[in-house]
C-alpha cells in the first residue's frame, strides 16, 4: 500500500486491515481488506482517552512491585496504542427429530 502524505510504501502481511505509517505515525487502513462479509456494521469507540489510559496503566503499575523495569518505562508507556478487537455474532436455527433410548 502506498501511503500518499510521505508517499512510503507500507508493507504488512495479508491479514493486516490497519496500520501506523513508520515515519509520521498516521494511521493507515487498506480499504480494499475492508469489504463484503469483513466490513463492520459498527466500531465502538474507545472508552478511554489516551491520557487516561496512560494513568490508569500507571496506577496499575505501581500495585506490581516485582514487575520489571522494561514495562515501566516512560516511553513504553507512552507508546501504548488502543486496538480494534473484532468481535462476530451469529444467528443459529435448527430442529430436528431423535429417539432417546436408555437401559
Amino acid at each position: 500500500m502506498l501511503l500518499p502524505l510521505v508517499r512510503a510504501e507500507l508493507v504488512c502481511d495479508h491479514a493486516t486491515i490497519a496500520a501506523s505509517c513508520p515515519y509520521c505515525d498516521n494511521p493507515a487502513v487498506i480499504r480494499s481488506r475492508v469489504a463484503g462479509a469483513l466490513r463492520p456494521d459498527l466500531v465502538i469507540p474507545f472508552k478511554l482517552e489516551k491520557d487516561a489510559a496512560v494513568a490508569a496503566l500507571k496506577k496499575h503499575y505501581v500495585k506490581r512491585p516485582f514487575l520489571p523495569r522494561c514495562f515501566k518505562d516512560e516511553n513504553r508507556i507512552q507508546s501504548i496504542k488502543g486496538i480494534y478487537v473484532p468481535f462476530f455474532l451469529f444467528d443459529y436455527t435448527a430442529s430436528g427429530i431423535s429417539d432417546l433410548y436408555s437401559k
